[in-house]
């Protein structure tokens, strides 16, 4: 499309373009007529007729015609009805809608190339529109150059600013984000037989796994209910031989003195509750940095439900950054500073919840839930406070922030953070150019 001929003939639209075109997607002709990326002047019907559109219709994700309840003028007759969009006239018949009684309302057909004469099922000419002739050249080049970038943001070769549309499109990227972790937690929810308390709890120890060892976790969480941890709650030895043992990570084997009481509590501890330990093999820690060692993890997370969290003033009382901070910040057992694994010693090292990582569990699991507890309960000011919260927190660092630094782009806190992360991973990477509010722009500024 670079070296594309930019010479425009009468109607509109160049030879040249016309070749270059011939592939065209029926997604991006869809796109330019949802949002009228065409010229709207002295618009006419492939037989000449003048065209005015007033309402390009309703997208129809569904089956059926694309466009619904539209309305058009043709020669100063109103019409409403569906409106179909092709890349070819002869694709009305090969998608067999000649025989479909559900676009017996459409009204227009939106072709780009107007190949055959397609008639209604009254026999008469369907009214054709063909496109090519009123879209600019910029417009496709825009998108050809998005559809072909070799780097993972499509869109980074373009000027970035940041503007009323575009902070609309990443403050709906924040709630995209945030509630796309809905199923799961209702999920969690189901498998706690709807009590909040308890999925709340076993939803901070899925956070616990992180991104590897987030289903080990949960799996850990649910076999230990939230009644046991509170009768285990005024020692973090139980606590942490509660869930050692039920992992399976310490077990008979061991040969250290502590893990050996830990062990011998453990099985005290599973006849009182009647547990069943899981297996090891479900964690993993190949090429895993020794801090996130599963081992390490559970410790941590027996000692923050050892201490001063509580789930149900999570759920009742506004959320404050620093009462969080202050559940998370715990530091393990002794014996743990000098092992990363049982039996295995190790550089001397304090084993606490480093700040980073309080910050990702708060951030990826505790707001969340809280969002979506919010939205259950139709609590629109914890919502607000939730959304709140996420502007008062640091950014992180990983990888797809550092694709938008690439550009120049930095959040300045986990609100933008996450909004880009979002982005990245639901658009950029799915290459869902022309359903993004930037590519939106791009293609709009280009007509």
């Amino acid at each position: 499309m670079r070296n594309a001929q930019k010479t425009q003939s009468v109607n509109g639209c160049s030879i040249a373009l016309q070749i270059q075109c011939n592939m065209i997607p029926e997604s991006l002709l869809q796109f330019i007529w949802k949002n009228q990326l065409f010229s709207s002047k002295q618009l006419r019907l492939a037989g000449g007729d003048p065209l005015e559109v007033l309402h390009t219709g309703t997208l129809n994700n569904h089956a059926g015609p694309d466009f619904q309840e539209a309305r058009i003028r043709v020669n100063g007759t109103l019409w409403a009805g569906n409106i179909e969009v092709h890349v070819k006239a002869s694709d009305w018949k090969r998608h067999k809608h000649h025989t479909d009684p559900a676009y017996r309302n459409v009204v227009l057909h939106v072709v780009w190339e107007d190949d055959e004469r397609i008639l209604d099922p009254s026999g008469n000419a369907l009214p054709v529109f063909d496109l090519k002739h009123y879209v600019s050249l910029p417009v496709l080049e825009t998108y050809r150059q998005l559809e072909l970038a070799s780097q993972p943001i499509a869109c980074r070769g373009e000027p970035y600013s940041e503007n009323a549309h575009t902070r609309a499109w990443l403050d709906r990227m924040l709630v995209e984000r945030l509630q796309s972790r809905s199923p799961e937690v209702q999920r969690i929810l189901e498998r706690c037989r709807f009590d909040w308390e308890e999925a709340a709890y076993v939803y901070l120890g899925r956070a616990f796994g992180f991104r590897v060892n987030a289903d080990p976790f949960q799996q850990l969480a649910l076999s230990v209910p939230l009644k046991v941890v509170q009768q285990c709650k005024s020692s973090v030895f139980k606590l942490e031989a509660l869930f050692l043992g039920q992992s399976g990570l310490v077990d008979e084997s061991v040969q250290d003195e502590y893990p050996r009481a830990l062990y011998s509590e453990y099985r005290y501890l599973q006849k009182v509750y009647r547990l069943k330990s899981m297996e090891r093999y479900v964690w993993k820690k190949a090429r895993m940095r020794p801090m996130n060692f599963p081992t390490i993890r559970i410790v941590q997370f027996a000692h923050v439900l050892g201490g001063k969290i509580d789930f149900r003033a999570m759920l009742e009382e506004p959320p404050h950054t620093e009462r969080f901070m202050q559940w998370l910040d715990v530091q393990p057992s002794a014996y743990w500073n000098t092992h990363f694994s049982p039996d295995q010693p190790s550089v001397a090292l304090e084993k606490h919840l480093g700040r980073e990582a309080q910050y990702r569990i708060l951030v990826n699991a505790i707001a969340p839930f809280l969002l979506c507890f919010a939205q259950s309960r139709a609590q629109e000011h914890l919502r607000e406070q939730v959304l709140d919260l996420f502007e008062s927190l640091p950014a992180e660092d990983n990888r797809d922030l550092r694709q938008w630094k690439a550009w120049g782009i930095t959040p300045r806190n986990a609100a933008e953070a996450q909004s880009l992360i979002g982005l990245f991973r639901s658009y950029c990477e799915k290459g869902r150019c022309l359903e993004c509010g930037l590519g939106w722009q791009l293609l709009r500024n280009a007509r």
